[in-house]
């Protein structure tokens, strides 16, 4: 069974091949060979196979769930930083450490817990 590398790379030199038909049989396959050695034929590939990544990686339920706790993280945020300034204004000096605190903990969450 081939790996999508190869599959890849079948369809590029076919297509490299197919766009190099003003030239004699022999020319194409030089003209092809010394593709191959530059590695130009390689970056083609590359560059398919990290397209393709990125669309899985982005339609993935992954993403979807990263997607929707960077929004509760941002609504969060907003709010307790309303809080904050409100019980500031009133001299809840307990509340704003509570609140503080929350706050804190929920940074310190989705900076290094957010990744899994």
């Amino acid at each position: 069974m081939s790996s999508l590398r190869d599959i890849v790379r079948r369809h590029i030199e076919a297509e490299t091949l197919s766009g190099l038909s003003d030239f004699e049989e022999g020319q194409q396959h030089q003209i092809l060979e010394m593709l191959r050695r530059e590695g130009q034929i390689d970056r083609k590939v590359q560059d398919i196979l990290d397209i393709y990544l990125k669309e899985i990686e982005e339609s993935s339920p992954r993403s979807r769930t990263r997607k929707t706790k960077l929004a509760i993280y941002a609504c969060l945020n907003v709010l307790l930083t309303i809080l904050i300034g409100y019980t500031v204004n009133q001299e809840y000096w307990i509340m704003i450490w509570l609140l503080a605190a929350v706050n804190i903990i929920i940074n310190i969450y989705f900076i290094f817990y957010n990744e899994e």
